[in-house]
């Protein structure tokens, strides 16, 4: 299954794209960026008009809509999601081929770490100068450091995003980012009692997490050069010796448990926003 499609961005006037495309009048009326483009479906062409300033003060403004201390609309966090597909597709394609074993996940990890960093794009008063490259970017780094991968180089990341157009707690991990504010146990067993009494998760999604995540900081602390990905060989390994099963199986499971519990944390997020 594409990114696409696993976003629901396969269909341009369908789902949150129909929304963004009733939505855009009053878009357009907070957003001067936005005010020269009659219709969503004008948007790549005008990507293209405006040149690289003027298509990422386009972006930017899509990004500050979905913000969920911004307008907090999900559909404006699709519309921009929707033009970086090219790049999107582009990450996943690359990803399995480094990661055959995984590649029924890759596209489930590019579609969730994308949208997740687009609708948390951090805009302060200096202004990302290339949004649609921060945003893949910081989705690729997730996924790698998620799955005990290498970093790529700056040049060869920026390569590759031209041609598409570890965690210090165990919180952060899970969720791709610590929290500045929290402790980490504090937070985790908040959020996992959340995620519990929503029916989110289950109490052995949660056991499982916790399990791996200590067995990724391990790896890391045992192991000097050695990365302990959530999803890595060597956490996986010891995981399902421990529990018993297969290495695959127990990423399999992490994986899904995961996906749901940093989506649930994603619309905590917009609700509180």
């Amino acid at each position: 299954m594409s990114v696409a499609t696993l976003l629901g961005l396969d269909e341009p006037d369908a789902g949150l794209l129909e929304v963004a495309r009733m939505r855009w009048p009053a878009w357009q009326e907070r957003h001067a960026v936005l005010r020269s483009i009659d219709d969503l479906a004008d948007l790549k062409g005008a990507t293209r008009r405006l040149g690289p300033a003027g298509s990422n003060e386009l972006l930017l403004a899509l990004a500050e809509l979905g913000m969920p201390d911004g307008g907090n609309e999900a559909a404006a966090t699709a519309t921009l999601v929707w033009l970086l597909l090219p790049g999107a597709g582009h990450m996943a394609g690359r990803l399995q081929r480094e990661l055959p074993e995984l590649r029924e996940e890759v596209d489930q990890l590019v579609a969730g770490q994308v949208w997740i960093q687009a609708r948390t794009l951090k805009i302060g008063p200096s202004r990302p100068t290339n949004c649609a490259a921060t945003v893949l970017r910081n989705a690729e780094r997730c996924i790698r450091r998620e799955l005990g991968m290498h970093e790529r180089s700056d040049k060869t990341r920026r390569r590759s995003i031209l041609i598409g157009a570890g965690s210090e707690d165990k919180t952060g991990m899970l969720l791709g980012a610590p929290s500045p504010t929290l402790p980490a146990e504090v937070e985790l067993r908040d959020l996992f009692d959340a995620a519990i009494n929503a029916g989110e998760i289950s109490t052995v999604d949660a056991q499982l997490l916790l399990e791996v995540a200590e067995r990724a900081d391990e790896v890391s602390s045992g192991r000097p050069g050695r990365r302990g990905g959530l999803m890595s060989e060597a956490v996986s390994v010891a995981v399902a010796q421990r529990r018993g099963g297969s290495p695959r199986s127990v990423r399999r499971r992490t994986h899904a448990a995961i996906t749901k519990l940093r989506a649930y944390n994603e619309r905590s997020m917009g609700r509180s926003a």
